[in-house]
């Protein structure tokens, strides 16, 4: 591929953009002068990549041209003959192509690279459909389909060549132009705009640009990563499940775009990065707080190697009154730069950050993660592996994800968590999983919340004697902490080969292990992930238990250089070579935080921060670290 935006270890701060002057309406109401004056000003805050739009109904706006009885004769763009151009055959309006031409050559003076959104039929809220197609199904009609493709081959071809193009986006979530609960129609018509890309440009990546992706549903990651080149987030906690629960400056919301983006890229097997990310304008939190999540995202996302963080969007349209700003108050205020030139802290984030990785000045080396995780059918697959990220990261252990009918990643650990009443794992899977612990030495963990498996007993240690709808909480106490386990189903056991680890307040197991050849398998009888991702401030607020000790009494990762002790800060290690690695720690809580870091076998060589407000001092086994609130640190470890 052409572009290295998406190269393991690098990293991009970019935007989404509509004009100042005009949002959605900027092709038909073009000001060369605001144009130039929104790009300035980004320029000037370091963001030099952008995604942009041609709004579809304006760039192809073609419409059905009828004669008697209603009988369609033809499709133009006006009511003039056809010209014989290679814009009129396509549908294209040239006035519409004249202004792209120009936005180009302005972001190409400025050294900005561009993602062009192609196929922009849907845009905050609304639908931007051509004419002659508003009552097509934009993903099945035949029709449809051919002005599609003309559309699509036309764009391509015309702008390949461009200096600033450094992507293709199939367009903006392209899954919200219309319907279907066919994956194979989602599949097919993904297929069918991303083949139409490439036949006209192999070098350029292509984008899936879609929004809220899910392997058991109708737009599949699975899908979009065979499809596609990159695949993408929009991480907004209002429109994703489980993710309004707590205040953007807390460990929950900090990890929503690398937990989903880290979830995607695990099952759809491409690289992944945040598109479009906001926590969605001061209703919903002030600037100060925003600014702290987006602090915490950009670091985090750095240090998952999820490629990029681009802010929606780049200019305040609260001043427009068109459709849909006069709908919707959401889209009025989630820009970066307000209508006088000023700009809210978000910006001042993004500019330190993309500042911050220039001068580090090299692709991060990947992170070592610890453990995958295991999706199956028939369960909440997102709510699931948010939970058990969140549980996992602050147990220390790195996890990564893939779905049941993939093939599994080696690893030093597996978790097949939450598995609930016909969400299971397949024989074969299970079979291979149980054969990498007894002869790999693998760490193999499973919870339950009502699901089926198969030779149960040997492979949990545990014999199931009854089972019901649970009517009670269960209490544990567990390493001092008492625990509340919210099981939805109640599985009594009875211990055979397994060890105990703990029981609950009637003294039924809830937490074991027993050793299967070389490795062991750790059983868990309640859906902790899902218990912990779906209350409200269960991570780190009012609401919060100590569910991550389960996870850190399993003893995964502990090969790493570096460990960690706090629940609320995170850690990653990424190795360059034998002799130097580089430790990431995010202080995901809103006050000063210090944190003691046992190093194995390195020293710490130094560290750096996005604003040079991080220190360590050495200790006997490792190093002390204090943290800015809501801020990350990269301390530089080599070998002693």
């Amino acid at each position: 591929m052409k572009c290295e935006l998406f190269d393991s270890g690098k990293f991009f701060v970019g935007v989404n953009y509509w004009a100042s002057n005009a949002g959605i309406d900027m092709w038909t109401q073009w000001d060369e002068k605001v144009v130039i004056r929104d790009l300035d000003l980004l320029i000037e805050s370091n963001i030099r990549v952008i995604r942009m739009f041609p709004l579809w109904s304006e760039f192809q706006p073609i419409k059905n041209q009828f004669a008697g009885n209603h009988s369609k004769r033809d499709i133009s763009i006006d009511d003039m003959p056809k010209p014989h151009t290679v814009e009129a055959a396509a549908g294209i309006d040239p006035i519409m192509i004249s202004r792209l031409d120009r936005f180009l050559d302005l972001c190409l003076e400025r050294g900005i690279q561009v993602m062009i959104g192609l196929m922009t039929g849907w845009m905050s809220g609304k639908l931007y459909v051509p004419r002659a197609l508003e009552h097509a199904n934009i993903y099945t009609d035949p029709t449809a389909l051919k002005w599609q493709q003309k559309y699509v081959k036309y764009m391509v071809n015309r702008y390949k060549d461009h200096e600033a193009l450094v992507a293709w986006d199939i367009g903006n979530e392209c899954n919200c132009m219309d319907v279907t609960d066919d994956p194979d129609c989602a599949y097919t018509w993904s297929a069918l705009i991303t083949n139409a890309i490439k036949a006209e440009d192999k070098l350029h990546p292509v984008i899936s640009g879609m929004h809220g992706l899910n392997p058991n549903g109708v737009w599949r990651p699975q899908d979009q990563g065979e499809i596609t080149d990159v695949l993408c987030t929009h991480p907004y906690p209002a429109f994703t499940e489980h993710c309004e629960t707590d205040e953007v400056n807390r460990m929950k919301s900090a990890n929503h775009a690398v937990a989903e983006s880290l979830y995607y890229r695990g099952l759809g097997g491409k690289p992944c990065f945040a598109e479009e990310i906001n926590t969605l304008g001061p209703m919903f939190a002030n600037q100060k707080l925003i600014a702290a999540n987006a602090d915490m995202a950009l670091f985090g996302l750095w240090a998952h190697d999820c490629n990029g963080f681009m802010w929606w969007c780049a200019c305040n349209q609260s001043a427009l009154n068109n459709i849909p700003y006069d709908w919707c108050a959401l889209e009025r205020e989630l820009a970066l730069i307000n209508a006088d030139g000023s700009h809210i802290p978000a910006l001042d984030s993004m500019t330190d950050f993309s500042k911050f990785i220039e001068r580090f000045g090299k692709p991060l080396p990947r992170r070592k993660a610890d453990a995958v995780c295991i999706l199956v059918k028939n369960q909440d697959s997102w709510g699931v592996a948010y939970g058990t990220f969140l549980l996992a990261k602050q147990a220390g252990i790195e996890l990564e994800f893939a779905f049941h009918d993939q093939e599994i990643p080696e690893a030093e650990a597996y978790f097949m968590p939450s598995l609930s009443l016909y969400g299971e794992p397949t024989k074969h899977l299970q079979n291979e999983l149980l054969r990498r612990v007894r002869e790999n030495g693998a760490t193999l963990y499973i919870s339950m919340d009502g699901g089926m498996m198969s030779e149960f007993p040997q492979v949990t240690g545990f014999e199931l004697v009854s089972r019901s709808v649970a009517t009670a909480v269960k209490e544990v106490t567990f390493e001092g902490d008492t625990l509340h386990l919210r099981p939805h189903y109640e599985m009594k056991l009875k211990a055979l080969t397994a060890e105990v680890l703990a029981s609950d307040q009637f003294g039924q197991p809830v937490f074991g292990v027993q050793k299967i050849g070389k490795g062991k398998v750790y059983f868990c009888n309640a859906p902790i992930e899902y218990t912990a991702v779906t209350t409200p401030s269960f991570v780190d607020g009012v609401n919060h238990e100590e569910y991550h000790k389960l996870y850190r009494a399993m003893g995964i990762g502990k090969s790493k250089a570096a460990s960690k002790c706090s629940p609320y800060i995170g850690l990653t290690e990424h190795i360059e070579d034998e002799n130097v690695r580089y430790a990431l720690v995010i202080n995901y809580l809103p006050e000063i935080a210090t944190e003691d870091i046992k190093l194995n076998g390195f020293a710490a060589d130094s560290i750096d921060s996005v604003r040079g407000d991080a220190t360590f001092t050495a200790t006997a086994d490792g190093i002390k670290v204090t943290l800015a609130p809501n801020s990350g640190a990269v301390v530089k470890l080599t070998k002693k």
